[in-house]
């Protein structure tokens, strides 16, 4: 009988992740089942009593994503301290919750939250944002993180579980968000697309809005988005959450494989590299739109890798398998399955904005 996973939530059809997980399926030669299914909110235990034994695990999007850590039989550390879970896992005691946004939301802007003390600002209150929150600090713990949110509810119980886990923010309504973004040094929006809009026109046409530093954000389906334009005008940098995307998938690839988010570490030598120019020039031959297949050999593929080695672990690339490319109209991200020491894995080879 066949694995089964998907995708669940609403809307639905916009999600990229079956193209990653398909691919990755190919790659370890397994013959699995991904789809997209849409779940409104209220209905997933509904839906999870309607599954067989087939079914193996569960991507989880909004708005499901607090619902999946309530219904969940156990926890990884990182759900429970969240009360976040975007992944479900079968086990023998029944679904296990695992929070993989955390780890996406990290590797997507490692080098900038753990550069000195960054002052972060996070707009959202809802089940990413309080991942993004944890993200921050658990990367960096000194930085000093502002959340500015509509519903000064979920936003306190947010600060709550911050604090129950020894991390102090603060929290603002959004109408200090002219007067934080001037001070931030990351912004991370977790609003659903289009939901800054309005103000993107507004501050855009403001000549005393005068942000500083990156603007990440998570919403990636309509990239650039206005307020990430209005970003890029003033010459900042802007981040498409497809990156997050991506880096969340591997994680939970892993769990889905073996049980474990950290399973791909360095025993296995499965590592994630940041593709310099070099890497851009080396796939800008296989360029195109939505999924393809690429035959490097492996020495294209070692030379690309020695540039982005991370956490010291050496790698030694037998042979690329597949390419995965997701192209947005201002960014480039390629999802590379490989054999790393004779294991097969996913690398995401993170290219700079094109």
């Amino acid at each position: 009988m066949n694995k089964q996973y998907a995708v669940v939530g609403s809307p639905i059809s916009h999600s990229k992740s079956p193209i990653i997980h398909r691919a990755a399926h190919r790659v370890l030669s397994v013959d699995w089942n991904y789809s997209a299914i849409e779940i409104s909110e209220g209905r997933l235990l509904q839906f999870l009593e309607t599954l067989d034994e087939s079914w193996h695990g569960l991507s989880v999007t909004m708005p499901l994503k607090l619902e999946a850590n309530r219904l969940a039989n156990e926890l990884d550390p990182i759900a429970q301290a969240t009360r976040v879970s975007n992944t479900l896992h079968r086990t023998q005691k029944g679904w296990k919750g695992f929070n993989t946004d955390v780890f996406g939301i990290q590797s997507a802007l490692r080098d900038s939250l753990s550069a000195g003390a960054p002052r972060v600002l996070i707009l959202g209150s809802g089940a990413t944002a309080t991942s993004a929150v944890f993200a921050t600090l658990l990367s960096n713990p000194t930085s000093k993180v502002t959340v500015v949110a509509r519903d000064s509810k979920k936003a306190k119980q947010t600060k709550l579980l911050a604090l129950a886990a020894g991390f102090s923010i603060d929290i603002r309504s959004f109408k200090s968000l002219n007067r934080s973004l001037a001070t931030a040094d990351i912004v991370i929006s977790t609003l659903p697309a289009g939901a800054l809009d309005p103000y993107a026109t507004k501050l855009g046409r403001n000549w005393f809005f005068k942000p500083r530093g990156l603007f990440f954000d998570i919403a990636y389906s309509s990239w650039p988005s206005a307020f990430a334009s209005a970003w890029m005008a003033r010459s900042l940098p802007a981040v498409s959450g497809i990156e997050m995307l991506i880096f969340q998938a591997i994680a939970q690839l892993r769990v889905f494989t073996s049980g474990d988010a950290n399973a791909f570490g360095q025993q296995l030598a499965c590592i994630e590299i940041g593709a310099w120019q070099q890497q851009r020039e080396l796939l800008a031959a296989h360029s195109g739109e939505g999924v393809f297949g690429a035959h490097l050999g492996a020495q294209q593929v070692g030379q690309a890798a020695q540039h982005g080695v991370a956490d010291g672990v050496a790698v030694a690339v037998i042979d690329l398998l597949e390419v995965i490319q997701v192209n947005e109209q201002r960014q480039q991200v390629v999802l590379v399955a490989a054999r790393v020491e004779h294991q097969p894995c996913a690398l995401a080879f993170k290219l700079a904005p094109v």
